[in-house]
């Protein structure tokens, strides 16, 4: 009656590395951040190695596992780190597509502003390189 369940036994030695990564996808990077080297810092083309380059530090380091989010290029990623580590493989989930909902919503701020703009209001743009290009 009185029965006690077994009780696993953990073995405080057996430590896992685990990192999170967000890597910013490419419809989200682009006009929305103050850096360093502007926009083109986030161009996909410019980030892309050293992302790749980073994930195989960590994984090469204590890292065993390591969870993206926003990552619009995973099997190019993958890709690149099999170059010098045959053995990663990958898991995945994909997130339902919501970028249209994104886009929808800089169009219509762009067109609020260029709208406003061409009535003579130069608030909506503060000059003239700050109008973005679509």
């Amino acid at each position: 009656a009185n029965a006690k369940a077994p009780v696993a036994k953990v073995d405080d030695s057996a430590d896992i590395g685990v990192a999170t990564w967000n890597i910013l996808a490419d419809g989200l990077a682009l006009g929305e951040f103050m850096t360093n080297g502007g926009d083109e810092v986030c161009c996909w083309y410019n980030r892309g190695l050293k992302i790749a380059s980073g994930i195989h530090a960590l994984l090469s380091s204590n890292v065993a596992i390591v969870a993206t989010q926003e990552n619009g290029h995973p099997y190019w990623i993958l890709e690149e780190i099999k170059k010098k580590k045959p053995s990663v493989r990958m898991k995945f989930m994909v997130k339902g597509n919501n970028a249209p909902k994104f886009y929808a919503s800089r169009l219509c701020k762009y067109l609020t502003n260029e709208a406003k703009y061409s009535k003579g209001d130069k608030s909506a743009f503060k000059n003239d390189d700050d109008k973005p290009d679509l």
